[in-house]
């Protein structure tokens, strides 16, 4: 027959367990969500963001991932002019030497212009982002609208999410 403090004891162990699993799904749900984007993609996306807006008629992207030492690195992408290009283009490395340290990829991302005042560029991820990511399992993918200042989160399953870009960079 158990004693109370053995019956105790297995209560206690239980409980632990159970909060343990509820936040280890609750950390594998945000990270499937999207809500945990290093902090090198939140300066990346600053940075293409800014570099976008010069114009508003180009789309700036880069690919982010891991060396083999854990490591964050963000591959910066060539310029495109905005509506002539397939997403395979939006990648192609300013420094290939960063993409060859990489063996991991964890995500993509490009910004949509926010126009001169004259041309208006689609905010959401278009037909093709989406079809992109298909082709990309297991990565994420993010759009960054210039004119509405929302991030668009989606995968290979389809769109995950749409916050505000302040919300994107606390």
């Amino acid at each position: 027959m158990k004693t109370c403090l053995q019956i105790l004891w297995s209560v206690i162990e239980v409980t632990f367990i159970a909060v343990a699993l509820a936040v280890l799904f609750s950390i594998c749900v945000a990270a499937a969500q999207g809500q945990t984007v290093p902090v090198e993609v939140k300066t990346a996306a600053i940075n293409a963001m800014k570099a976008s807006d010069t114009d508003g008629m180009h789309e700036e992207g880069f690919i982010w991932g891991r060396d083999a030492l854990g490591n964050v690195l963000i591959v910066v992408a060539n310029s495109m002019p905005c509506g002539k290009t397939t997403c395979e283009e939006h990648y192609i490395a300013t420094d290939p030497s960063i993409l060859a340290r990489l063996v991991s990829v964890e995500g993509f991302a490009h910004v949509h212009p926010r126009g001169d005042g004259i041309h208006k560029w689609v905010q959401p991820p278009s037909v093709e982002d989406m079809t992109f990511a298909a082709d990309s399992p297991g990565a994420l993918n993010l759009v960054f609208g210039s004119e509405n200042k929302r991030v668009y989160f989606f995968d290979d399953k389809g769109m995950i999410k749409i916050i505000r870009l302040k919300e994107f960079l606390q």
